[in-house]
């Protein structure tokens, strides 16, 4: 089984990355963006799997990113570029396209969990709100859990 930690928007507050992940201890980190330049100086031992978000636009990491693991197929991105706030129309097709099992992805500042068409869609909230969401996956099962750190 492995735990993954999910963080969006956390607008330069390194010491709140750090503490998610004392706090949680997961086995990889995913982070969709808003400011991909907070994980700087932060110490990983685990995989980090990062795009860029809107106000990263001099990063150049992509905007989005399909990993797989423990055989789950999971798209990050941010967002904006799918217009995430209108609907999640946009991000279905592209989760579709692609064969994901999850879609990971932040810019509302909204956290919210949602199952449509044998996807889940996650965001895990603005890290700026001590907002976050983890995922435990054991093979092709996977629960998720929307969370605070405050």
């Amino acid at each position: 089984m492995k735990k993954v930690l999910i963080l969006s928007d956390s607008h330069r507050r390194n010491q709140t990355i750090e503490e998610c992940l004392t706090k949680e201890n997961p086995d990889c980190l995913i982070f969709c963006g808003d400011l991909v330049s907070d994980l700087k100086n932060v110490k990983l031992n685990i995989p980090l799997y990062a795009v860029k978000g809107n106000w990263d636009y001099l990063s150049k990491i992509p905007s989005k990113k399909i990993v797989n693991v423990e055989n789950c197929k999971i798209l990050i991105t941010h967002g904006h570029n799918y217009s995430v706030k209108k609907s999640l129309d946009k991000l279905n097709k592209l989760a579709n396209k692609n064969n994901a099992n999850i879609v990971c992805y932040g810019h509302t500042h909204i956290q919210d969990m949602l199952n449509s068409d044998n996807i889940c869609f996650i965001n895990p909230g603005a890290l700026i709100n001590g907002e976050y969401a983890c995922i435990n996956i054991d093979k092709f099962n996977y629960t998720v859990q929307l969370k605070k750190l405050y």
